[in-house]
């Protein structure tokens, strides 16, 4: 099993591909940066206030309070409107590290391909992470067909935005299990 050890992150997420070999470099490039716009944006919505933070005056912390609740109003709304716009992509069992990612669903590019995967890691965040990847395995199973790819050609700083996300929902899982025992 390609996820049997190391840090990993499974779940049911938004999920399509298509086939796509290698985009033009300008292309890539532009991918490579709204994909880490997207992991920013997905670390401050879930990163605590830290300490020093939540230590503004109290007048200063109820203006940004407000201003936050303010803020997420709209991104909440915004994200309606586009998922009544542009549905999201059906939901699949994804398993996803940083250096790859297997799915299981009723179709599957075949082996040896170039693709590219459009991941919804969140239904806040309503554009996808656009990343470019090869099959290295398609196996048929009665509950559908589980696609293992390698991620190709991701910039440096979204294969470590990549990492730094897969060990914060990782870790959260495991805080998970301790804390249900």
């Amino acid at each position: 099993m390609p996820f049997s050890q190391g840090v990993f992150y499974h779940s049911d997420l938004p999920l399509q591909w298509r086939d796509a070999p290698l985009p033009a470099a300008r292309v890539l490039q532009q991918q490579m940066r709204t994909n880490t716009v997207l992991f920013h944006a997905l670390a401050a919505m879930e990163t605590p206030l830290t300490e020093q933070e939540a230590e503004v005056g109290s007048a200063m912390a109820k203006i940004l309070d407000r201003l936050e609740a303010k803020l997420n109003l709209a991104v909440d709304l915004l994200s309606q409107l586009t998922a009544s716009q542009t549905p999201l992509p059906a939901t699949h069992p994804v398993t996803l590290s940083a250096e790859a990612i297997e799915w299981i669903a009723p179709d599957g590019p075949a082996a040896d391909r170039e693709i590219t995967l459009s991941l919804f890691l969140d239904p806040r965040l309503p554009q996808p992470l656009q990343l470019p990847a090869r099959v290295a395995t398609r196996v048929a199973l009665p509950e559908g067909i589980r696609t293992f790819a390698e991620f190709a050609h991701l910039s440096d700083e979204v294969r470590d935005w990549l990492e730094r996300t897969v060990f914060r929902y990782h870790r959260r899982y495991i805080q998970s299990l301790h804390t249900s025992r």
